[in-house]
């Protein structure tokens, strides 16, 4: 790490100021996950900061002995002082934060920090654990040297507001979030760049002739060619994540946590609650697993399970799990692989079923392939695709 720090290497000064963070100490109550990200090439270290929750703050303000009764009686504490004391914390927090990675950086390799501080709590409405963005801003070295942290009168909320234009919530007791200045994926150390596998995928048309590494990327083009913002994930230290799609549609979007499995024996049913358990930790909407395998039946009874679960919580329908439905390719379809995409179809196993055993290619406007059920599930949800294969431009499916 040492000889990382010195010549600013991504992972290196990641992981020091991650073990800068998690040195400082709290009080009791308050969460420990925390997350850095550096960014070499614009000296900004993005920090995704888990808050505590508004209940932290006591609810009651005082304790009153009433000598007539022998009691003792609490008096509430009013909504808006409790706000403005949770406002301040974690105000408070996000200033600590930045005096203390700027104080560990004495070779002024970070200029700059986007800060954003989040809460894991479940919303009382729908009963869905969610993690709102309850604070956010970036601040420049220059600019936070100027503070004097020491002013008796100084007011944490205020400053960060007006000084760093940060966005605090007006109601964070009712979990109003704020939108991040940047999104911590943007700098998040896991996330490798891409590498174009579909350009070349009519010289390799069976795909178990890709890599592990070369499958995943071939996944990830997939779905930015529908149109989906992707990151891919390095191989070790991802946490359990291989590919992040993010759709921004209002109602069918959301965060995709997508694994690829290239197996030619049956995934195992460890794997895919594994992946759910990475979903609902990684906050997303959906889990995704692609295999040029299959699944047995306890991967669908569960995947059946945790959706049927967690639609109805929602008030919603529940979901199948879903295979890869083939589309025959047409005398007019195009070569250029900016064309291509997945096309996923609601379905059962389909595991004997010719309808449900490859993945093609298909000249289509972006994004019509994904009109399927798995985009349209509430609450966590996974999508389980098998028997991933290539049908090259211009090739018909014949079924067995």
């Amino acid at each position: 790490m040492e000889a990382g720090l010195r010549v600013g290497d991504r992972h290196a000064v990641s992981d020091y100021m991650n073990m800068v963070l998690r040195a400082s100490l709290y009080p009791e109550g308050f969460p420990t996950e925390r997350m850095t990200g550096y960014v070499p090439e614009s000296s900004l270290l993005a920090v995704e900061w888990y808050l505590p929750p508004p209940e932290i703050i006591p609810e009651q303000k005082l304790y009153k002995h009433v000598k007539t009764r022998k009691a003792i009686e609490p008096t509430p504490r009013p909504t808006l002082e409790a706000r403005q004391i949770y406002q301040r914390v974690i105000a408070q927090i996000a200033l600590r934060t930045l005096r203390e990675i700027f104080d560990a950086d004495p070779g002024q390799l970070i200029t700059t920090i986007v800060f954003n501080g989040l809460v894991r709590t479940v919303d009382p409405a729908t009963g869905q654990q969610i993690e709102p963005y309850l604070i956010t801003l970036r601040a420049t070295r220059e600019q936070f040297a100027d503070l004097v942290l020491t002013e008796p009168r100084f007011k944490p909320v205020e400053c960060v507001r007006r000084h760093f234009h940060a966005d605090v919530s007006q109601h964070p007791d009712e979990l109003v979030p704020v939108e991040p200045v940047m999104h911590f994926s943007m700098a998040d150390p896991r996330i490798v760049d891409p590498i174009d596998i579909i350009s070349d995928i009519d010289k390799r048309p069976n795909l178990l002739d890709l890599s592990p590494k070369e499958f995943e990327a071939f996944i990830q083009n997939l779905f930015a060619r529908m149109g989906f913002d992707t990151k891919l994930y390095q191989a070790s230290g991802d946490g359990g994540v291989d590919c992040v799609a993010y759709d921004p549609d209002p109602i069918k979007g959301g965060k995709f946590i997508v694994q690829a499995k290239l197996y030619t024996q049956t995934v195992k049913p460890t794997h895919v609650r594994d992946l759910y358990g990475t979903v609902q930790h990684e906050g997303a909407t959906k889990g995704i697993m692609i295999t040029t395998s299959g699944y047995g039946p306890e991967s669908y009874k569960f995947a059946a399970r945790v959706t049927s679960t967690s639609s109805t919580a929602r008030g919603c329908s529940p979901s199948a799990t879903s295979t890869i439905s083939p589309l025959a390719s047409s005398a007019e379809e195009r070569k250029s692989p900016d064309h291509y995409h997945l096309r996923v179809m609601p379905g059962g196993r389909g595991a004997r079923s010719p309808l449900n055993r490859h993945a093609a290619y298909h000249d289509a406007p972006p994004r019509q392939g994904l009109s399927a059920q798995p985009w349209t599930m509430c609450g966590p949800s996974l999508a389980l695709i098998e028997r991933l294969s290539c049908i090259a431009p211009g090739q018909r499916h014949v079924s067995e």
